[in-house]
């Protein structure tokens, strides 16, 4: 049966959440459904699927304060609830916090209650809050919060096992409102993207070695440890290149310490890439590592360009096939089903890396990698393998089937 199905999100700039909330749509879509699109604000930073409703509801751009955000919300809310009522919307799917909070507002001040709400959580909230100042009260905060957006909406969706098991844990979330489906990627998106040509200036970095890492650069990405371990790596192996896909704050320090290793000429900063599957199909491996990730996509995008990976990061080590992160102390490299997991020494993520050590231990499973052809050629098919398993129908297909599922229990 054709649903139709709005999915809110605060606006379309970079971001992995915002990524997956244009899969979805393209996902629904292909599915038969009619979708509609919700910004709550201007920006948008990739293509959009087509024929899809995109609706923005305010005229603010998506980089404003947060103060001037948190003031338009009553009247956000207020258009957003004329929208459902206008295309006659029966599936309500929120994500991140914003359009979460919104989602279960709708159904607390009971506007369209036979709609079928769903809040989506994409992020280790423990974790992200832990930076902030007055992180107690932050906890709290969060702790109220997703108590009442699960009170009001009929499942809150956590894009991956962690994200659940700490909703529930360290913030109290009824177990039984709280499912997990993981986030989907483009698969045959991605591969044809893959063939697309990279110009000239960066094709000789890639004639050698490549490792290759994407995301945002900053503190919690952990690229300096990537390239400390990458200083050690070059030791052994000194036709090895590593290139850094990305921009953020701490794109001037890293580029200062590459220099301070002597790596300048072997470390490369290739900034933001709209595309960035066209270098991947260049490199050799892939590392990640993130101090914390919700769910860890530019993992499985990696996977899905059929590279090798290694990853550091706990919570994403489900992905590889680990069956629990909570590795002794003294574990040096495991190798999972469908990648490598280096477990590192800490009580918190947030304090400095063991530079010394963790180097060494991350450095000494990129070069066992990257020599060992049988194990190599042996990830690089778990990886593809891996990575269909997060396949834009799959996952779409797991959201109407809870949206289905969720609209004959609340028919009882």
């Amino acid at each position: 049966m054709k649903k139709r199905i709005a999915i809110i999100v605060p606006s379309l700039y970079g971001g992995g959440a915002e990524k997956v909330a244009l899969l979805l749509t393209k996902g629904f879509k292909l599915s038969g459904n009619e979708v509609f699109l919700i910004t709550l604000e201007k920006g948008i930073a990739y293509d959009l699927p087509p024929n899809i409703h995109l609706i923005n509801v305010s005229k603010i751009d998506g980089k404003a304060s947060k103060l001037i955000k948190l003031l338009l919300f009553p009247f956000q809310f207020f258009i957003v609830s004329q929208i459902i009522k206008k295309y006659r919307i029966n599936f309500l799917l929120g994500i991140m916090e914003r359009p979460n909070f919104l989602v279960a507002l709708l159904k607390f001040f009971r506007i369209h209650k036979n709609i079928i709400s769903v809040a989506s959580v994409h992020t280790l909230l423990g974790q992200r809050i832990k930076v902030k100042r007055f992180c107690k009260y932050w906890k709290s905060f969060y702790k109220y919060l997703y108590k009442f957006i699960t009170r009001n909406v009929n499942c809150v969706v956590a894009v991956s096992p962690f994200v659940k098991k700490e909703l529930i844990i360290e913030f109290g979330v009824n177990e039984e409102k709280v499912k997990y489906i993981g986030n989907p990627i483009d698969f045959e998106g991605i591969r044809t993207q893959m063939l697309e040509q990279i110009s000239p200036e960066w094709q000789k970095i890639f004639t050698g070695r490549t490792i290759i890492n994407l995301g945002r650069l900053i503190p919690e990405k952990g690229q300096e440890l990537l390239i400390r371990s990458f200083a050690k790596v070059q030791q052994l192996l000194p036709d090895t290149n590593l290139v850094l896909i990305g921009d953020g704050e701490e794109k001037k320090k890293l580029q200062v310490l590459a220099k301070k290793l002597g790596l300048e000429n072997s470390v490369f900063f290739l900034g933001f890439q709209k595309n960035p599957y066209k270098f991947m199909q260049h490199a050799s491996i892939f590392v990640l590592t993130s101090r914390y990730e919700g769910f860890g996509l530019a993992l499985v995008e990696a996977m899905t360009c059929g590279l090798p990976v290694i990853s550091v990061t706990p919570s994403a080590s489900w992905i590889l096939g680990c069956r629990s992160s909570d590795y002794a102390s003294g574990e040096e490299i495991v190798y999972a089903e469908y990648g490598v997991y280096v477990p590192l020494e800490w009580d918190n993520i947030w304090e400095e890396y063991n530079r010394g050590k963790e180097a060494e231990k991350l450095a000494k499973a990129i070069v066992s990698l990257l020599q060992n052809r049988s194990l190599f050629e042996r990830y690089k098919k778990a990886s593809t393998e891996r990575s269909r398993q997060f396949s834009l129908m799959t996952i779409s297909l797991k959201y109407e089937n809870l949206f289905s599922h969720l609209s004959t229990v609340q028919a009882r």
